[in-house]
């Protein structure tokens, strides 16, 4: 709820520093560009067979991209479920990604068998993200975010592969204008868009030939078992469908059961088959592999199956060894080793320590766990729901330990994951980010309505210093609508007041101001004065968004007033602060200087050393205004420092960018180089337009001219 005060340490390091004695005659200045070479291709998949005729078509129209496709280079490879279309395209990608120099980008569209489905916003934020564009310089507007892409792929040779499309409105705005890089797309449906706009070729993916099918079964279980009866192989293949997802399934059942025939194998599939036959209602898409994947999950042990089965219940195929645990109801040891043992017959697929499924099989397991009863089907995924709400909470707590508490849901046994500090606590949440959303959604699309409110509101100061800001207000209208429908005014009221957040940041200040004033009528029905102060404040962004200095001083002081009744101190430094810069915007430095210095104590007494540094970003310009540049000086070098230390990219450049106009202007011109250069290296390394000013005042400096102030 403190949009003003947090930022992300964004990825990126300094590729050098300038230092200088004495400046005779030009300085030079070359800030090497960073192209980052991303290299997302997953691995290569184990035991691929021939596709030869496949392999050798994708080849070809790389090769002869340019007079395929013109100005485009996309095929699609398309196919029924379980055929290979990914690891065909993996595979290809791999044997030719040394060929594209500016790297490969993988994005899992998750098309089918997901609650989460990957929109074209999405998918290009997670592209540009990975091309090291700075989160809060990626556009909401989604046509400006297509632009900004194929802005920054225009002059590379990238390779692309964009996986499980569900429709050509998903992919279409990740092809980049340059003929020089090459898209692979992979789905179930001919995405005929992308043919008769795009351009692109479609590769149609067939299943394995009788040949290759026997090919994959004998690399499986070696050449000298299927040996043994090639007859009873070939019935084993054919009853797989020839599909390579089911031969794996198979196989690996095959190979832990040495002493078996093949035949008695083929005699347990056929009878599955006729088992399931005979209670089958329609065609669907397991239809081709229910009978193999039913033969493996009977053939489980009772803990294997119940894991399995409750794999289905999560809102996505993909999660973490804890959440697991958690949805089924484990201890985490008992769950790894379960889950490793599925891993072992190919029912899923261990990475990292995180585990996953193939579309066929979430559907299948969402299958199975149909037939549990609806009780334990919603305990399973209230113990899931209630482990992402306090991981989300206990990232929140490392990331800003001082935005607001509110009641959470009992721990229990729940094994929730502890973070040392705010790094490690963001790189789990760029893990889970996906899983987080889809879990605020299920919460309440199943009415677990107090999770919702509650998730949405932990998440939300992480949504918002990582700037995913479509998903920040999408989540908090969640909220608000689950707090209203299970009339919990904390949480009607937290989340009314972050709409106005997300309105305020968005500058639709007419909203806003609705939004803050009915939070804060909430707040005093409550009552919750530490609200009330957040809300005051609010109000004031808006009057002065606004120029209505007189009304945003009055509600400044409102807020002040507020936090101190809840004896909220970080609240009560902050509106001071905010009063300090408005104090200088109206001239009065010298109350400015008071102001500012006062919350800088409060933040101090609290150990809040990065607060601190941000006021002190708005206490040094008001010391200038009142004459007192040393002063300036020894607040921008403090804040400067603070901001390194905690990995603030962007404010220590903001403040390195300050100290050199004011030694500029004092004359100390090897400081002024100094501090210019690193702060030109910073925004160098985020992306920011501002190094563009930045070098423009290095370029003045080198040419003896005088250079502007960059402060504001």
């Amino acid at each position: 709820m403190e949009s003003r005060e947090v930022r992300n340490d964004f990825s990126g390091a300094a590729d050098g520093v300038v230092q200088a004695g004495s400046i005779h005659g030009d300085v030079n200045l070359h800030l090497a560009a960073r192209l980052p070479r991303p290299d997302q291709v997953p691995p290569a998949p184990t035991a691929f067979v021939n596709r030869t005729t496949a392999i050798r078509r994708l080849s070809a129209l790389r090769d002869d991209a340019r007079d395929v496709f013109g100005s485009t280079r996309v095929t699609t490879v398309t196919g029924s479920p379980g055929v290979g279309k990914t690891a065909l395209a993996v595979h290809w990608c791999h044997k030719v990604k040394d060929d594209f120099p500016d790297g490969n980008l993988y994005i899992d569209l998750k098309g089918y068998g997901s609650v989460a489905t990957v929109s074209a916003g999405q998918a290009l934020d997670a592209a540009l993200r990975a091309m090291d564009v700075p989160p809060d310089r990626i556009p909401e507007d989604l046509d400006e975010r297509a632009s900004l892409f194929r802005s920054l792929t225009g002059n590379r040779r990238m390779l692309l592969l964009l996986d499980n499309a569900s429709s050509s409105e998903q992919v279409r705005r990740l092809i980049p204008s340059s003929s020089r890089s090459f898209v692979v797309v992979t789905s179930r449906s001919r995405l005929r868009g992308l043919s008769s706009r795009e351009g692109a070729v479609r590769l149609d993916v067939d299943v394995l030939t009788p040949v290759d099918a026997m090919e994959l079964l004998a690399r499986l279980i070696g050449r000298s078992r299927l040996s043994e009866d090639p007859a009873a192989a070939e019935q084993i293949a054919e009853l797989c469908g020839f599909l390579p997802l089911a031969l794996r399934v198979v196989a690996e059942r095959i190979s832990s059961r040495p002493e078996d025939p093949l035949a008695s194998v083929v005699d347990e599939l056929v009878g599955e088959q006729s088992r399931l036959d005979a209670v089958a209602s329609s065609e669907d898409e397991l239809s081709d592999t229910r009978a193999v994947f039913s033969w493996s999950y009977r053939k489980l042990s009772a803990e294997q199956a119940a894991a399995f089965r409750f794999l289905g219940l999560h809102p996505t195929k993909d999660i973490s060894l804890e959440a697991a645990a958690a949805l089924i109801g484990m201890p985490v040891t008992t769950a790894r080793r379960t889950l490793r043992e599925l891993a072992d017959v190919h029912l899923v697929v261990e990475q990292q320590g995180r585990f996953s499924m193939h579309d066929l099989l979430f559907s299948y397991a969402r299958e199975c766990v149909s037939s549990e009863p609806t009780d334990a089907r919603t305990r399973a995924l209230r113990r899931c729901l209630s482990w992402y709400l306090l991981a989300a909470d206990a990232v929140r707590r490392a990331v800003l330990p001082y935005s607001f508490d509110f009641p959470l849901v009992p721990a229990r046994d729940l094994s929730v994951p502890a973070f040392r500090d705010s790094r490690s606590a963001s790189l789990w949440f760029d893990k889970e980010r996906v899983n987080l959303l889809a879990a605020i959604r299920i919460a309440h699309d199943i009415g677990q309505y107090d999770i919702c409110w509650k998730m949405a509101s932990a998440v939300s100061p992480l949504f918002e210093v990582q700037c995913y800001w479509a998903e920040w207000e999408q989540n908090h209208r969640l909220g608000l609508e689950a707090a209203q429908l299970l009339g919990d005014p904390i949480g009607e009221a937290a989340h009314t007041a972050l709409l106005g957040d997300v309105a305020e940041r968005a500058t639709r200040f007419d909203e806003a101001e609705d939004r803050y004033r009915e939070a804060l009528a909430l707040a005093q029905s409550i009552p919750l004065p530490w609200l009330e102060g957040f809300m005051h404040r609010g109000l004031g962004f808006v009057a002065e968004g606004r120029s209505d200095y007189v009304s945003a001083a009055t509600r400044y002081q409102q807020a002040r007033e507020a936090f101190r009744r809840a004896e909220h101190g970080r609240g009560e430094a902050m509106a001071t602060m905010s009063l300090g810069n408005l104090a200088r915007l109206t001239g009065e430095p010298d109350r400015a200087v008071r102001l500012c210095a006062d919350a800088i104590r409060k933040l101090d007494d609290l150990a809040d050393a990065w607060s601190a540094a941000l006021v002190r970003l708005s206490l040094a310009p008001a010391l200038v205004d009142g004459g007192d540049e040393d002063g300036a000086i020894r607040e921008w070098q403090l804040a400067a420092l603070t901001f390194a230390d905690f990995g603030d990219k962007e404010d220590e450049a903001v403040a390195a960018a300050a100290l050199g106009d004011i030694h500029h202007r004092r004359g100390e011109h090897q400081s002024a180089l100094r501090r210019w250069s690193r702060a030109a290296v910073l925004y160098q390394d985020l992306k920011d337009p501002r190094v563009d000013d930045v070098q423009a005042r290095l370029a003045q400096l080198a040419s003896g001219e005088s250079g502007g102030d960059l402060t504001g």
